[in-house]
């Protein structure tokens, strides 16, 4: 996108999971990479999500919002029943976050050993370093500097 809080194009970020998975030596017969444009509408977010997807029944995730927005979407508190699938609330064990890459990269301290050794050489390759940079400089002069 371009943006100084989603530097990566969606096929940056696809080559970076499929290439940490395959490090990771998870077979591709275990996943299925589905890149999906957001919507950034929680009310619709569901909807748009299953659009794109295979049927299924189970979710995992580790964020609150996405787990509020399945549990808005399918549990209806005058409903005894409830349809949709099985939200499986997963632990964030690493306190890693993309957020805490970025500022790294921008103040130019260490950032390599936040990620998988897969994602570094394709940040690196992709001198990602440097578009945070011009990205950042860029909306400082545009955004914030209304003198020209």
């Amino acid at each position: 996108n371009f943006i100084q809080n989603n530097p990566l194009t969606a096929s940056e970020r696809f080559q970076i999971i499929e290439e940490s998975l395959k490090e990771a030596k998870i077979s591709a017969e275990k996943y299925c990479i589905i890149p999906i444009r957001n919507v950034n509408n929680y009310a619709l977010w569901v909807n748009h999500i299953n659009i794109y997807v295979p049927p299924y029944t189970r979710l995992y995730t580790g964020s609150k919002i996405v787990k509020a927005c399945y549990q808005g979407k399918y549990f209806k508190s005058d409903e005894n029943s409830k349809t949709g699938p099985e939200i499986i609330q997963l632990k964030r064990i690493l306190g890693l976050s993309a957020t805490k890459v970025r500022t790294a990269l921008l103040k130019g301290k260490s950032w390599e050993k936040m990620l998988t050794p897969a994602a570094v050489k394709l940040l690196k390759k992709w001198e990602i370093p440097a578009r945070l940079k011009t990205i950042k400089d860029t909306m400082d002069t545009t955004k914030y500097n209304n003198s020209y």
